[in-house]
């Protein structure tokens, strides 16, 4: 069982604990992937709450569904872009996509110049640019497909809408940065950051955000991380051995160690 525990940026800690469930069983025919989310929330000040204590919430979570949505504002414009994530997602493309070229499949991180087609009517919807990033070289670490269309609702909205009929679901807002973290490509900080860089409101807030981003924060933690085991190693070790001399450790000790 692996345990991932972090925390979150609320009025109270939030602590994530993902791992599979030892006692879920599923048909063998799906063979699908779950991952459960128990979500702990600790007592509010003095103590009120369900029993004095914390809540706790068991949430399951299919990441083999394929998740699509818009990833642009909604509006009037000349590009908007809809992304699909997931282990369907290029079949969904073909299914969808005529190329103005015939291709034998899709490379990696290239442009394709074609049109959405309607399956029902086999009617072209949009000309598009259309684009896959496969696993796990992608930003959820799954087969990522974008098209890239004429903005302005009525189109991205068809566009999605026949996405959806062919198998996907509308993802929920943040469901790829959640796959992101799920799949190991982010950290909760770097998750914390996107929507921090999103929401930036000056020059400073940027450049803080992109360096969480980029590890910033992560590094530091971890070698904090690492102080406090070594000095936790020196403690255990100066009580095990208290009679040996070198090894003797004082809580000015600490205390320099820490402030350095």
């Amino acid at each position: 069982m692996k345990d991932r525990i972090v925390s979150c940026k609320s009025l109270f800690l939030l602590y994530i604990i993902v791992h599979p469930h030892p006692t879920l069983t599923l048909p063998p025919s799906r063979g699908r992937e779950y991952v459960n989310f128990i979500i702990k929330y600790p007592p509010p000040p003095g103590g009120r709450g369900l029993g004095g204590g914390g809540a706790e919430l068991l949430l399951m979570y299919d990441k083999e569904d394929t998740i699509a949505a818009i990833a642009t504002p909604i509006g009037v414009g000349g590009i908007g872009i809809i992304r699909i994530s997931g282990y369907n997602a290029e079949n969904i493309a073909r299914k969808i996509f005529r190329s103005k070229r015939p291709i034998k499949s899709f490379d990696s991180f290239r442009l394709y110049l074609g049109h959405i087609i309607d399956p029902k009517s086999n009617l072209p919807v949009d000309e598009v640019l259309l684009s896959i990033m496969h696993a796990p070289f992608s930003y959820t670490r799954e087969d990522v497909v974008e098209i890239n269309s004429h903005s302005g609702y009525t189109i991205l909205s068809s566009i999605l809408q026949i996405i959806l009929q062919e198998g996907a679901r509308l993802a929920k807002p943040g469901e790829f940065t959640l796959r992101a973290f799920l799949n190991g490509r982010i950290d909760l900080t770097q998750a914390e950051a996107i929507i921090d860089l999103i929401n930036a409101k000056g020059d400073m807030s940027v450049q803080l955000a992109a360096s969480q981003l980029a590890g910033g924060f992560k590094r530091r933690i971890e070698e904090i991380r690492q102080e406090i085991i070594e000095i936790l190693a020196r403690i255990e070790v100066s009580i095990d051995f208290p009679d040996t001399e070198s090894i003797i450790i004082t809580r000015s000790n600490i205390a320099d160690q820490i402030n350095k």
